[in-house]
């Protein structure tokens, strides 16, 4: 696995952050045709570098943490019992979350920190919040209606 990234690494990610007007499900489709498997962990770090110096604008970080979050996301935890345990069970320590959840997203401590970030856009932590919060699972099917001239 190579250390360093290279231009063309760089010059196509960059791009692929500029696809601003495509579906952002398409986007990290995107990611994954564009990036070999091997090297999706080292794009990712590069992200994460990118989101944390600053130097993307604010659709390019919205695309970054969806791609982030895309790369390693699981099946949901269970729904908080209580909406206001939502924010206590955020600004826990990234670590305790891991060690709840192994086998986590890596890059969950980058999202997490940037959610504290002071100065974030509130679009950005809205999608955020939207990003990390464990979802209620969908409801059962309904029961399929009774058959006509069974016999019971």
């Amino acid at each position: 696995m190579r250390a360093a990234l290279s231009q063309k690494d760089l010059g196509a990610l960059l791009d692929l952050l500029s696809n601003d007007t495509r579906p952002i499900e398409a986007v990290g489709a995107l990611f994954l045709r564009t990036f070999a498997k091997a090297d999706h962990f080292r794009m990712a770090t590069a992200l994460c570098l990118l989101i944390q110096d600053g130097v993307l604008n604010l659709s390019q970080r919205i695309l970054a943490f969806f791609i982030l979050f895309d790369l390693y996301k699981a099946p949901r935890p269970a729904p908080c019992a209580s909406p206001r345990a939502l924010p206590q069970r955020l600004t826990r320590s990234a670590r305790a979350l891991q060690a709840e959840a192994p086998g986590t997203n890596p890059f969950l401590p980058v999202l997490l920190e940037q959610i504290g970030r002071p100065g974030l856009d509130s679009c950005e932590r809205h999608f955020l919040l939207h990003l990390v919060s464990p979802r209620s699972p969908p409801p059962p099917p309904p029961p399929p209606p009774p058959r006509r001239g069974a016999r019971g």
